[in-house]
């Protein structure tokens, strides 16, 4: 599946091909992303006429994913930003207001400066980049704040984190490798940051509906016909939430 080829020309066996390079690999979700993403792409034809057929129908994703549960401790927390404080941008910056914000890597990677309003201390993620297709204003806290005050600001560059000036940052993998060899941490993603700021706002007595705002999640502790009517978007309780999770960051730095 790779040149010039013309799409109508791609059978199921290129498809099944491709997803088993991946299972090779040792990358069974990816393989599970790329069977999602074609299927997307080849309905998207098939609708409209350029293809007759889709060759992702009769398959299905490779491997059984399971929910993820990885917090990590205080001390990890700790030993991981040690980590960062020693890096160098934008890895330094990055991974700890993933920590800070308890957004999505992708969201905190396509971050631009166009996006914050520092003064206001906040950040309005725009609608095509938020999963749920709706903007969403994130509260930022003194710690994330504070980290972005140490991010160079390049010149007719919009973006926050990129070493390119043209695109965002990559190179995610390498990256993260490098943070669990030198904090001598294991088995965590980029991901279970997340999951670990929302845990620690929840230990920290917020409640469950505000972490569910912060993360910006729509169905959770309101939904259906309550979730229709209730429109208060509690930027004062998200704000707090977000200042006290910072707090408790900084401490652990010290």
């Amino acid at each position: 599946m790779h040149g010039q080829r013309d799409i109508r020309e791609i059978k199921r066996h290129d498809i099944l091909e491709l997803m088993d390079g991946a299972i090779e690999r040792g990358a069974a979700y990816q393989a599970n992303r790329i069977h999602s993403n074609l299927r997307k792409l080849f309905n998207w034809c098939l609708e409209r006429g350029i293809i007759d057929t889709s060759p992702v129908l009769g398959t299905k994703p490779p491997t059984r994913e399971q929910a993820r549960d990885r917090v990590l401790t205080d001390d990890e927390i700790r030993a991981v930003l040690h980590v960062c404080a020693k890096d160098a941008y934008p890895f330094r910056q990055f991974v700890p207001l993933l920590l800070a914000t308890a957004q999505r890597r992708g969201e905190v990677s396509q971050m631009k400066w166009s996006q914050l309003d520092l003064d206001a201390k906040q950040w309005v993620i725009p609608a095509e980049l938020s999963k749920n297709g709706k903007p969403h204003v994130v509260p930022l806290n003194d710690f994330a704040l504070r980290l972005l005050a140490e991010v160079p600001r390049f010149t007719d560059c919009d973006w926050v984190f990129t070493t390119t000036r043209r695109s965002p940052i990559s190179g995610f993998s390498k990256a993260l490798r490098h943070i669990h060899a030198e904090s001598e941490t294991t088995a965590w993603r980029y991901h279970d940051l997340r999951r670990t700021a929302a845990s620690g706002m929840a230990r920290a007595g917020i409640a469950p509906h505000v972490v569910e705002k912060v993360l910006n999640h729509i169905s959770g502790t309101i939904s259906g016909v309550a979730a229709v009517y209730n429109r208060y978007g509690y930027d004062a309780e998200r704000r707090e939430a977000l200042d006290k999770w910072g707090t408790f960051l900084e401490d652990l730095e010290e």
